[in-house]
């Protein structure tokens, strides 16, 4: 489906003029046009039923120095443990309006409020010894640095066999395996 937000074409330093006007008929011609085609709309709408309207599941990180992670989807239920470190990536696997289930590199999961994560993705370097950094999403690429195992680092990019991270000052790419935070078959630049 066409979404054109309204300000989409009214946005900007200048009023638009006649011209941008007609484009913003045009394209909203072309969205009623489009939801009218039978089964258009439909094929090209998200496929999420969350409360959220995201896919589930989905990385995300933890957004707060302070995160507590409950047996359920409330603050009456008891406290599992607390996060005390922000940027940990966390896979949501279920989500109610206000709270996220959520699973950790270890496979633990529990309920945290939806206000104590944050969309910036993250991942977490595994293994058991140091990995090259490299320059280029190639084996034979030269590295940048290398990065230890447990190290968190903003993930930048993602393509089938390679993502790059970044961590203190050092930037660069590894191979898919070599890191958690990212779902299998993900592709995102």
């Amino acid at each position: 489906m066409l979404r054109v937000p309204l300000n989409w074409l009214t946005s900007g330093h200048k009023r638009p003029g006649r011209r941008s006007a007609r484009w913003g008929v045009v394209l909203g011609i072309l969205g009623l046009l489009a939801l009218a085609q039978p089964g258009l709309a439909e094929e090209n709408a998200p496929r999420t039923e969350t409360p959220s309207g995201l896919p589930v599941p989905r990385f995300v990180s933890i957004k707060s120095p302070r995160a507590n992670v409950r047996q359920g989807p409330s603050p009456t239920h008891a406290v599992m443990w607390v996060y005390v470190k922000r940027g940990i990536p966390v896979e949501i696997v279920a989500e109610t309006t206000t709270w996220r289930r959520i699973r950790d590199i270890e496979g633990k999961e529990g309920w945290v409020h939806a206000n104590m994560l944050d969309g910036v993705r993250m991942a977490i370097v595994t293994g058991k010894a140091l990995v090259p950094l490299r320059r280029k999403p190639d084996a034979a690429a030269e590295a940048s640095a290398w990065a230890e195992p447990g190290l968190v680092a903003k993930l930048l990019a993602c393509d089938p066999a390679w993502c790059q991270i970044s961590a203190q000052h050092a930037k660069g790419w590894l191979p898919r395996e070599a890191i958690w935070g990212v779902l299998p078959g993900e592709t995102f630049e």
